[in-house]
């Protein structure tokens, strides 16, 4: 864990100020735990240069290891997102729901009011898939067996997790489809003016969305992980079987049913193999009179992380060239939009 720390490419800033004393009060909460972490809460902040609104490490308790993580920053939307995994936690705590084994086993937390908010796991006996030198690369190739499995789970999610306990226990937010599409037709004139889209190119994709905002409302009604990416997924075998855990719940809600694939897709601009497999794969699991409505629902959402995390974003663990790349990749998707779906097989 330490390890990983250290090698991460990390960048200083001084946005998102740190709740007064944090690192005292987490020090507090994991001796009160009786936990040794292998690294402390001060470490931590000056390794990762503040970057970070979570504080996360490995822990020693009676031989056995544990994983302790708590919100670092006061701002709202880090509460917010990491309230919301907490719930999550609580919920799991008290009950074991539907597909439960593929989130971590949530050993404790504090109370959603605390003041220091903290989650308490079971160490998974594994590294996350994405290549910790490298994000968005994967540390492995996966047999086809495990894409199949991790898209059979990642479909099951989004149709089968969500049920009238779990509603009446934790407020889901809804995906504001309208909203977020109104941006998004302002943010297409501005790539035309940059030179990314022609008229035309423009035209076609604006009409492309115009027609679908019905289906857009319609469809947003599944819950979703919000965040799949390499670096949220393990997979590893435990007594000869596969096991799979999703981690980093911080960002469920309501959504479309495309959206979490179409996310993970889009972020795996490095591993044209993978990407190509996961989405034939969860076109085999769609049931037959939901097909068109995806492919619908997935150009969708390539424009949408195109504009919107693709190709004017700029996150720290990228170097100049792959950001480069990495921009390119999300113009590509742009500028297949309006072609054929099956454009996205070969890409």
């Amino acid at each position: 864990m330490l390890n990983q720390l250290l090698n991460m490419s990390v960048k200083k800033t001084t946005s998102n100020p740190f709740i007064p004393e944090i690192e005292k009060k987490i020090a507090s909460i994991l001796k009160e735990l009786s936990l040794q972490p292998e690294i402390s809460p001060q470490e931590f902040i000056k390794i990762t240069s503040g970057i970070k609104h979570r504080y996360y490490s490995s822990c020693s308790r009676e031989n056995k290891i544990y994983f302790f993580y708590a919100l670092l920053k006061r701002d709202e939307k880090n509460k917010t997102k990491f309230i919301r995994e907490l719930k999550i936690a609580k919920l799991l705590l008290k009950n074991k729901y539907v597909l439960a084994e593929y989130f971590p086993l949530y050993i404790d937390s504090s109370d959603l009011d605390s003041q220091c908010l903290w989650i308490l796991t079971e160490n998974i006996p594994s590294f996350v898939l994405e290549d910790k030198k490298r994000a968005e690369k994967s540390i492995r190739s996966l047999e086809k067996k495990e894409i199949q499995s991790l898209t059979q789970i990642i479909f099951d999610f989004n149709h089968h997790f969500l049920d009238s306990r779990i509603e009446k226990m934790i407020k889901i937010d809804q995906f504001k489809a309208e909203q977020e599409y109104k941006k998004l037709l302002k943010v297409l004139v501005s790539l035309k003016n940059n030179g990314i889209v022609d008229s035309q190119l423009l035209r076609k994709i604006q009409l492309f969305v115009l027609d679908n905002r019905r289906l857009l409302n319609y469809e947003n009604k599944y819950f979703v992980h919000g965040d799949i990416h390499l670096g949220n997924i393990f997979i590893y075998k435990k007594g000869g079987e596969v096991k799979i855990k999703i981690i980093d719940w911080e960002l469920y809600h309501l959504n479309n049913f495309a959206y979490d694939i179409a996310f993970f897709y889009s972020r795996l601009w490095r591993e044209s193999k993978l990407r190509q497999t996961m989405l034939s794969e969860f076109l085999n699991i769609i049931p037959k009179g939901k097909t068109s409505i995806f492919k619908r629902l997935f150009k969708l959402n390539l424009i949408y992380f195109s504009t919107t995390y693709g190709i004017d974003s700029s996150p720290l663990e990228f170097n100049q060239e792959e950001l480069s790349k990495r921009k390119q990749w999300f113009k590509k998707l742009l500028l297949h939009s309006v072609d054929d779906f099956e454009i996205y097989l070969k890409i």
